[in-house]
């Protein structure tokens, strides 16, 4: 009976932690999203915030940048560049059965608006249930059960035009906007190469044996897929920040792209065992002290 209770409680706290965030598993792996600000962690354990290999990814920037690489947007009222996503508020949807490109996931949204700029930010996060292989533009990366998945899809961004943005009395105009992400492992991201891959993308080992597929294609106005520009995605360090940034060119409606979580193994000192560790410990206590009256 006492193993019962056990289980409800972790299955009421891993669905409704608050009303700001939300934890998810399926297949061995939990997915933990805040509500304000689309940070995700995702590990092996029951609380992925325990697990020392866990996965840590948060929306670090967003910049819209010229031709040149400058960033335009920065004055007036209506920004067009983001530093700081800690204050965004995403609404998060209940976890859902589905299929992607025939393989079985579940599946949980996020949105939230960026009303400068008139645009949405959707991000649809799977986890896997069955294994396989999927593909965009002719790129396939191999999928396992409990591989995370979360399509990134920005509708509705309005670029700066002369007559819109404005710099010390010069026009601006948009022709990129820079999604940066941190992605955060036990390690310091190293590049995969040969058969060390599961894509024809990019992947980078995070430490803990994680890693993270990145795709170098986009979609565009439900376009064919193309690639990114120049040699995006790209990685780069600031300071501890261990950071991924990903170039989508001017789209009318939206643009999507889609990264691939591996999540490694489980810390043997954090999350579920230290929690089962624990209770077996309270459990012998108690039986002792039963049986000792």
């Amino acid at each position: 009976m006492l193993r019962v209770c056990v289980v409800i409680f972790w299955a009421v706290g891993c669905l409704h932690l608050s009303q700001a965030d939300e934890e998810v598993t399926a297949e061995g792996v939990s997915v933990k999203i805040q509500g304000q600000s689309g940070g995700m962690t995702i590990g092996r354990t029951e609380n992925p915030d325990q697990d020392k290999n866990a996965i840590k990814i948060k929306f670090d920037a967003i910049q819209e940048r010229d031709s040149s690489g400058n960033t335009v947007g920065k004055s007036g009222s209506d920004k067009h560049s983001f530093n700081n996503f800690a204050q965004l508020p995403f609404e998060i949807s209940s976890l859902q059965d589905t299929t992607y490109e025939n393989l079985t996931a579940k599946r949980i949204n996020f949105t939230a608006s960026i009303t400068s700029v008139s645009a949405t930010l959707r991000v649809q996060t799977y986890i896997f249930t069955e294994a396989g292989n999927i593909t965009i533009g002719g790129e396939i990366t191999k999928v396992e059960k409990g591989t995370v998945k979360f399509n990134i899809i920005l509708d509705g961004w309005t670029f700066c035009t002369a007559s819109t943005c404005n710099k010390g009395g010069s026009g601006e105009v948009g022709a990129f906007v820079d999604l940066t992400i941190s992605i955060k492992g036990k390690g310091t991201p190293s590049r995969k190469t040969g058969n060390n891959k599961r894509t024809d993308g990019e992947e980078y080992d995070l430490g803990g044996e994680a890693s993270v597929a990145l795709s170098k294609k986009i979609i565009k106005d439900n376009g064919d897929p193309e690639n990114m520009p120049g040699n995006y995605p790209a990685f780069e360090t600031q300071g501890n920040k261990q950071l991924f940034v990903f170039r989508f060119p001017t789209f009318l409606n939206r643009v999507v792209y889609d990264p691939t979580v591996y999540a490694g193994s489980a810390d043997a000192t954090s999350g579920a065992a230290t929690i089962y560790s624990g209770f077996s410990l309270l459990l012998l206590i108690f039986v002792g002290i039963f049986f000792n009256m």
